[in-house]
């Protein structure tokens, strides 16, 4: 335990701090909205019959529990029904798993007993199978991404369409998918992918909510979004009837694919336009299908050489790209969808209320200059006094909140270290001397002294020594 002491002079409390890993502010909020969020795994999405299925991105929200800046402050996930511990099926299960996961994934093989946190793939898994239409109508959001295949059994469709219907919202991410869909046993709104090009000409309309609201998304995101570049594939949304094909047995699949409304579209070289984004609403709830890996962006780790190198047991560490922060605010803007009323009340799932809210954003007082260092990004800083305290990888870095407050009252609000007198945006105070990192999060206290008793202020962390 190392003691730091501060010498903070008392100031008004501000309520925004820095971020190092998603380059944003982070907000604290005295509200807390908890949302039910699961990873449907589809029986029949196997790369063969002796690798049990599995999905593509396991981490969706796992990642974006942990993207402070671009969610609301407020916002938590959890699994309503996660397993507490790992059983003998989960085990053999992630066992076999493993050994078809490539060199480049973490394989971890899990212990009967051990604990299951948000941390392990296993908490956000959800079978269609094993849960009543009750239970899954207990769920906010359901994300599917397969994997390999996609052939729904007749139960498993019809409970994502009851779910839907009774105002859940159903994220479809295609990116990773191996194969196309099968054309009959299909999702609750029919539909089909084809190949597309890396590239084309991309067309986005920015004035539907999943664009701008509360996110607005750029053109330079909507590009991000639209790259895939760990596929051959580079799948597009089309109808699910086969071109050419007038047979009347796939007129309610054409009905179905014409209730689609396209978000963004890209244009093939050949002339050709398709779909790399649409939603569709069913009874009370809505369908957002997305093809060009969003999820997959979001669930990647840090570095990564495969699409699969974050479907292990245990999830590697955050992608903070550009990418990663542009599928977050876009996975934020489909959550945003349930808070829409679209009449009287609001549904019989959610009377008189919506299943999530969007606070106004805290205002911004400071953006560190530099980022902080990644390996302790998700250790959460503390403002004390006026003085925003934060690890650094090795060190302990102290801002003023307010940077235009004088903490020391020297009529100088340039505390400490020489930066904001000099035109810079952030006040920094101090800084520690390296220490045998990572660090923890910190601790401000106020003690006694020894001596005479009397107050002062101290940083408490645990180094690595």
């Amino acid at each position: 335990m190392r003691r730091f002491g501060c010498g903070i002079a008392t100031a008004s409390l501000s309520l925004t701090l820095v971020a190092g890993a998603w380059a944003g502010p982070e907000g604290y909020a005295s509200r807390f909205q908890n949302i039910k969020a699961g990873v449907v795994v589809l029986d029949s999405d196997m790369v063969n019959a002796s690798a049990p299925a599995r999905s593509s991105a396991p981490y969706t929200f796992y990642n974006l529990d942990q993207a402070a800046p671009i969610k609301p402050a407020s916002w938590s996930f959890s699994n309503p029904y996660a397993p507490s511990v790992v059983t003998d099926p989960i085990a053999t299960r992630w066992a076999s798993i493993n050994a078809f996961l490539p060199a480049s994934a973490v394989k971890v093989n899990p212990t009967v007993g051990d604990k299951i946190s948000k941390r392990n793939a296993a908490y956000w898994e959800v079978s269609l199978g094993s849960l009543s239409d009750t239970q899954l109508a207990n769920y906010d959001i359901l994300l599917v991404a397969p994997r390999y295949v996609v052939n729904l059994n007749p139960a498993e469709r019809n409970k994502l369409r009851r779910f839907v219907d009774n105002g859940g919202l159903l994220w479809i991410e295609a990116g990773a998918l191996a194969t196309t869909f099968d054309v009959v046993n299909n999702f609750p709104v029919s539909y089909q992918l084809i190949t597309g090009s890396e590239t084309g000409n991309e067309q986005s309309d920015f004035s539907q909510p999943l664009l701008n609201r509360p996110n607005a998304i750029s053109t330079r995101e909507m590009s991000l979004l639209n790259q895939e570049t760990w596929s051959v594939n580079n799948w597009l949304i089309r109808s699910a009837v086969p071109e050419g094909i007038t047979n009347t047995l796939f007129t309610s699949f054409e009905n179905e694919f014409q209730q689609l409304l396209p978000i963004a579209t890209v244009t093939r070289a050949g002339g050709q336009t398709y779909w790399s984004i649409a939603s569709s609403r069913i009874g009370e709830g809505t369908v957002v299908m997305s093809s060009r890996g969003i999820a997959s962006k979001l669930n990647l780790p840090a570095t990564f050489t495969n699409i699969d190198d974050n479907s292990g047991y245990v999830a590697r560490d955050l992608n903070a790209g550009a990418a990663a922060a542009a599928a977050a605010k876009f996975a934020v803007n489909i959550f945003n969808l349930g808070s829409q009323y679209r009449q009287a009340s609001g549904s019989s799932r959610k009377t008189a209320s919506s299943m999530v809210s969007v606070d106004a954003p805290l205002l911004e007082r400071f953006r560190s200059e530099a980022a902080l260092d990644p390996a302790t990004r998700q250790s959460p800083p503390v403002i004390y006094k006026g003085v925003t305290i934060a690890t650094d990888g090795d060190k302990l870095v102290a801002w003023d909140s307010n940077p235009s407050s004088d903490l020391d009252n020297d009529g100088n609000p340039d505390d400490g270290i020489k930066d904001y007198g000099s035109g810079g945006s952030e006040d920094r105070i101090w800084e520690t001397p390296a220490m045998p990192g990572p660090l923890s999060a910190p601790v401000c206290v106020e003690v006694a002294r020894s001596t005479n008793g009397r107050p002062v202020d101290q940083v408490l962390v645990v180094d690595s020594a």
